[in-house]
């Protein structure tokens, strides 16, 4: 008896899993699967930055800063986009030398042997350049962990393809728009959350990821490449107006990329 209840019960299990894997395969070919998982990358990648903004150091007021005469500027000998950068290890560093580290070239962005990944602030000898070039992480292609803006991109590419004569596919643009929209609404929480939070790495000075830049990686694309397609356009505006409501930085951008799109859709007359 209990042997034939044990047999029963393993076919039972097994037409479970097998059922399970047959469901797992039947999402694996739809967009919204593939757009669902982007957004959760991206949304890791929204809570991991604000949870430690400008890797645990103070923000570096300007992007175009340059190192000075009496600083030494940190190279790469390659040729390829930063994946990961260790804020603790470099924190370190700065506190082992008393002098304060500069990060300019923050996940995400393309470097070569020419370009400084930042700089510290003092002179210093080779060896202690070597130690800051090794907290950093090149790579050939960018890499979701540290780089939020590298998830938008991506998402907005699906958009593209979507919108393109060929594909002729808006519902998907649409459900990338609805998408972005709660990017946003978590990089807004994630910001107010850590707003008061101490910062953990004080002797590093970090280039920023602006809220402008998020709402350009989201929706330029979709507006230029959905012009021409009312329910796109439709669709962003209701998106934006729900982002003018999440404060005074969100309301500038939202209204920016509000007028630009009616523009682009030969609406240059109509108030947003």
């Amino acid at each position: 008896m209990m042997a034939a209840f044990m047999r029963s019960l393993g076919g039972i299990r097994l037409r479970v899993t097998l059922l399970r894997w047959i469901d797992h395969l039947s999402r694996l070919g739809r967009v919204t699967e593939t757009t669902r998982r982007v957004e959760e990358a991206v949304l890791r990648a929204v809570k991991s930055w604000q949870k430690a903004p400008n890797l645990g150091g103070n923000p570096l007021a300007g992007t175009a800063a340059k190192p000075g005469a009496g600083d030494t500027a940190v190279f790469t000998d390659r040729v390829g986009y930063v994946q990961h950068i260790d804020g603790a290890a470099l924190s370190k560093i700065a506190e082992e030398l008393t002098c304060d580290v500069v990060v300019m070239a923050i996940p995400g962005k393309m470097v070569s042997p020419g370009m400084p990944l930042g700089w510290l602030e003092g002179k210093f000898k080779d060896d202690v350049v070597e130690r800051i070039a090794d907290c950093f992480v090149i790579d050939d292609v960018r890499s979701f962990d540290q780089d939020p803006r590298f998830g938008a991109a991506v998402l907005t590419e699906i958009a593209s393809r979507a919108l393109s004569p060929a594909v002729n596919d808006p519902g998907t643009a649409i459900d990338i728009i609805s998408r972005a929209v709660r990017i946003l609404l978590a990089w807004k929480e994630s910001q107010e959350a850590n707003a008061e939070s101490e910062v953990p790495y004080p002797r590093l000075r970090v280039a920023s990821i602006s809220t402008a830049d998020l709402f350009d990686d989201l929706f330029t694309p979709i507006a230029r490449d959905g012009a021409a397609i009312v329910e796109v356009g439709l669709r962003l505006q209701k998106a934006f107006r729900i982002l003018a409501t999440l404060g005074p930085e969100f309301r500038k951008n939202a209204v920016r990329h509000s007028k630009e799109a009616l523009e682009r859709a030969g609406c240059p007359s109509v108030r947003p």
